[in-house]
This record gives structure tokens, sequence and C-alpha cells, in this order.
């Protein structure tokens, strides 16, 4: 299977494929705990008038060889301020940050990452494969003062459930040995009052829980029983006006077999 193209696309599995050799630049702990408080807040983070995005790779020069379960993406941008430098990272579910390249904007605010060849974000193509199910690869541009963070994530097996009524509840892998779980949920009413209900294996769990001012709440758990390697959990919200919603997803050993799949084909 061949995906390189005038270098413009890497391979995301176990290892990372760089475009191009890259110098060793090493994150602060204040630095690495931004960019994990960036991709943890993902879906509830503040507006900006740039935007980085991830989206599929439609072009079938990279994308005609992709493999059932696999997924091509690039990455949509725009926006930024021409001359405006950033740093592109990687980070796989659990892991410190990988870098990837230095990032500039062109006069048309779109990005390129600077190298032996001047490659445009747009046109930079990424194949995700063997990950487990809810586990993420999440890229972030830092910038070059460290005061602003954009994370896109890509999720090859997303793990989703929505109501008829706009609410989606998802769940990430927090670890790389998938034993730490966070439930996330939007399109609650502000501030709605709900009941959980978290299940692993034959535990169950009971917690009260409120949404926020945008209706959005998230909760963490340790899924791991006594005994056990890996199972199936679950979170179910009971809402005050009698609604229900549920969703499944593994973890340990149970997950960690998800991903094995997509490896084994590579």
């Amino acid at each position: 299977m061949k995906f390189l193209k005038y270098s413009t696309a890497i391979i995301i599995g176990t290892c990372l494929m760089a475009y191009c050799s890259m110098p060793d630049h090493r994150l602060s702990t204040e630095q690495q705990n931004k960019i994990w408080e960036s991709v943890l807040n993902l879906d509830h983070s503040v507006n900006h008038s740039e935007y980085f995005e991830i989206e599929p790779t439609t072009d079938e020069e990279f994308s005609r060889g992709v493999r059932p379960g696999e997924i091509m993406i690039h990455f949509a941008n725009g926006g930024f301020t021409p001359g405006s430098r950033y740093r592109l990272f990687r980070t796989l579910t659990g892991n410190k940050s990988e870098f990837m390249g230095d990032v500039i904007a062109l006069d048309s605010g779109e990005l390129i990452i600077k190298g032996e060849r001047n490659i445009e974000l747009k046109n930079f193509h990424i194949l995700v494969f063997g990950h487990m199910l809810g586990e993420e690869s999440a890229f972030t541009l830092m910038s070059e003062d460290g005061q602003t963070y954009l994370t896109a994530v890509a999720v090859q097996k997303p793990i989703i459930a929505q109501g008829a009524d706009g609410i989606t509840m998802r769940v990430r892998l927090y670890s790389r040995i998938a034993d730490m779980v966070l439930l996330q949920c939007s399109g609650l009413k502000p501030n709605e009052e709900l009941n959980l209900m978290s299940t692993s294996c034959n535990e169950v769990h009971h917690n009260e829980g409120k949404a926020d001012a945008n209706g959005w709440f998230q909760h963490f758990t340790n899924p791991c029983v006594i005994g056990s390697q890996g199972g199936e959990g679950s979170f179910v919200i009971f809402r005050k006006n009698g609604d229900y919603l549920k969703i499944n997803y593994l973890w340990g050993e149970e997950a960690i077999k998800t991903a094995r799949v997509g490896l084994e084909n590579h």
C-alpha cells in the first residue's frame, strides 16, 4: 500500500512516520499540561477566529488504498494571521505529545509545514489505523508565544450515542491501557440535573450530576474490577423528564483487542 507522494502523507499506528527529519522540541510541564487540557476540552473550548479541523480525505490519490475500518484524514484550516508561527504536535491517548513540525501562516491565512518542501497543511494526509475503540490521535497547534492552543482529534473507532432531542454521549479512553475512561455529554439543558449509572462487569455505581450553563457534562471513571483484566462497561444518564440514554464501551484487555485486528494488517 503506497501513501507517500511528495512527502505529504504519514501513517499513524503504533508508530509515527514523520514527513521529514524534525528537531527535538521538548515541551515544558506547563506546555504539556496545556496541550492535554486543550485535548480534554476539545468540544467545550472557546471559539477562535482561526479554524483548524480534521476532515476525511476524499482525494483518490491517497484514499483508494485505505482498508475497511481505517481512516485517511487531512487538516482543513484558515483564518490565521499571515506570518504567524506555530508548532504542530500529535498526542496519542495517554501519551506525551510528539513534535511533528513547524507551521507558518501564508498571506491567504492558510498554514504550511516548513521543511525541505513547504507543504500546505490541507494537503498533509494521515492514515489512522490500529486504534482501540474510543482511542484518539489529537493534533495541536501551539503558537510561538505559547499562549494559543488549537486542537483537532481523529478517532478511528468513536464511541458515540445520540438521543432524539440532540443529546450526544461520547466515551473517550484516557490511558494507553484503557483503565481510565471519560464520559462527555453535550446538548443537555443549561444547569440540568441528572442521575448517572455506571456499570463495569457486575459492579454498578450511581452518581448525581449537573450540566453547566452550556448543557455540558463530563465524568471520569476507573472501570477496573478486582480479578479482571478487562471487560465491558456502560453509562446510563437518567433525566428528570423520564428520558434516558445509554452508551457501552470496552476497557482493559478487551479494549486493547480491538486495536490488534488493525495492526495485524500492517
